[in-house]
């Protein structure tokens, strides 16, 4: 009987000591992954600021957050547009976003 209890036991030790190396190795792999995303993300950030890819922080209201996003994401009239337009009026064009569409001036 003492022979079970104690062949039990060895088992159990030896499962517990698996399951802890296993953990071990998930939490050093974990800290190098989490390390790798950091340093990626800073990389990231850091070629974002550079390029002037960042976009100021959304508001927490949902319509406000609308509008935020369709600003950030609004695309300007084409330069070749632009250029063409000079050349066609002769004098300097500048275009503008209002009321939901552009508009162009000239001479300014």
């Amino acid at each position: 009987m003492k022979r079970i209890a104690l062949f039990v036991v060895l088992c159990v030790l030896a499962a517990a000591v698996a399951v802890g190396v296993q953990a071990w190795r998930w939490r050093e792999r974990k800290l190098k992954e989490d390390a790798r995303n950091s340093e990626e993300s800073a990389a990231e950030n850091t070629a974002a600021g550079r390029l002037g890819l960042k976009t100021p922080p959304l508001p927490p209201h949902p319509l406000d957050r609308r509008i935020a996003l369709d600003d950030a994401l609004r695309l300007e009239p084409d330069r070749r547009f632009l250029l063409a337009a000079r050349e066609l009026a002769g004098a300097d064009v500048a275009a503008r976003f209002s009321d939901g569409r552009w508009i162009l001036s000239l001479g300014q």
